[in-house]
Formats: C-alpha cells, structure tokens, sequence
C-alpha cells in the first residue's frame, strides 16, 4: 500500500513562514487547544508524547550539545594555557644559553630535553638543501605538519641511524620575515605523540621563539 502524500501548505504559504509565525507566537497553541488534535507528534516506541515532553526533550538535547561544545572550549583553553606556560619556561632556558654564546645544537638539545622528544633537528636551506626540498613539498602551503606513522623512507632521510626509533614526528618551517631558512623537525618514540590534525600553535611559536635566538647568534 502507497504511503500518503504528504499535503503541501496552501498556495502562497511555506513551512519556514510557519515555523517563523508559531515562534513569534509561542502561546498559539494555548489559545487554540483544539488544534492540538489535528497534528501528529513523534513517537517514543508506542504512545505519542506530549508537545510539552518534545520540547523539553528538544531542549534537554540543545542542552547536553552546548555542553559538548563549552567542555571542548575550555580544554582548549587549558592546552593553550599549558602550551604557553611550557613555551614560557622554555623561553627563559634558552635566552641564559644564549647569552653564554651557545650556538644552535644547544637550543636543539635543549627543546628535546625539555620537552621530552627521541629527536630534534634543524635543516637549514644551505646546509641540507635535499632534505629542505622535500620537506618543503612534503608541508605546501601549510604551517605545520604532523604524522603519527612516517614512512621509512622519510624518518632516514631526516635522522639516519635513529630511523627505527621514530614513531611519530612534526615538522614547522623556520622563517625570517616570510622567507623560510629552515626546517625545525621535533621526532617522538610516541606512536601518539604527534597526530594528524593536531593544532600548530604551539609549533609555529616555537619556531618563532628558535628563529629569533638563531637570528641573534649569527647577528
């Protein structure tokens, strides 16, 4: 048997103005109770529930989603917190280095120490420009890139005989005005450490922080 045909409103009225028109008139239903008879509400696995119980059911799912979305808020705002604190704390390790004439292998050992990375390298455009080209197609356009499952290949080309010990990486161009000099490459023995779509914040700030101590030691 066909199902009914689902009956259009009259000539000159759709749905959205209907919809509007009740939510400008909320109390519609209150002054004309029997209306209420002619319209067929959702079901709930047999009896049809109340136009009361579908909108607080309706707004108890409204509810539980802005809750989603403000616990999501405040995570973020927490790992931004932490990534500046961290970046922070870096910052000030690396500035008393730096005045001490340290050159750049130091700040490198110093990120990885402080972060607790497997590895940490910087391919700079004169002195590993093979490993600078690909990388630089390897990212495009983007900021940043992280990969939790590099391919043999790759991890050999960017650190040799640690290969093996590459689980995860993340790699942030390293730029002068908007020129890139260098490929700052943070490698982790953590399959999780560093996933696709990860934000690159923190990333881009610290490529930021290593440009500006770089710039001041060959000044």
């Amino acid at each position: 048997m066909a199902g009914k045909t689902r009956k259009q409103p009259s000539k000159g009225i759709d749905e959205a103005q209907i919809v509007a028109w009740l939510k400008e008139c909320p109390d519609f239903f209150n002054r004309h109770p029997d209306s209420l008879s002619a319209i067929k509400l959702p079901v709930d696995s047999g009896p049809a529930i109340s136009l009361h119980q579908y909108q607080v059911r309706v707004l108890r799912e409204e509810k539980s989603e802005l809750n989603q979305k403000l616990g999501a808020l405040l995570k973020n705002v927490k790992t931004n917190h932490k990534i500046h604190s961290d970046l922070l704390g870096l910052a000030g390790n690396m500035i008393s280095i730096a005045r001490n004439g340290a050159e750049t292998d130091a700040f490198l050992a110093l990120i990885k120490q402080h972060f607790a990375l497997f590895e940490v390298q910087l391919f700079e455009k004169e002195k590993h420009p093979e490993v600078f080209k690909r990388l630089k197609t390897i990212l495009g356009k983007v900021d940043s890139i992280c990969l939790n499952a590099p391919d043999e290949e790759l991890s050999t080309s960017l650190f040799k005989d640690n290969a093996s010990g590459v689980l995860s990486l993340a790699a942030v161009p390293v730029k002068t005005g908007r020129t890139c000099r260098a490929f700052l490459v943070l490698a982790s023995d953590d399959k999780e450490r560093f996933r696709p779509g990860m934000g690159g914040e923190f990333l881009k700030l610290l490529a930021q922080l290593l440009s500006s101590l770089v710039d001041d030691e060959q000044n």
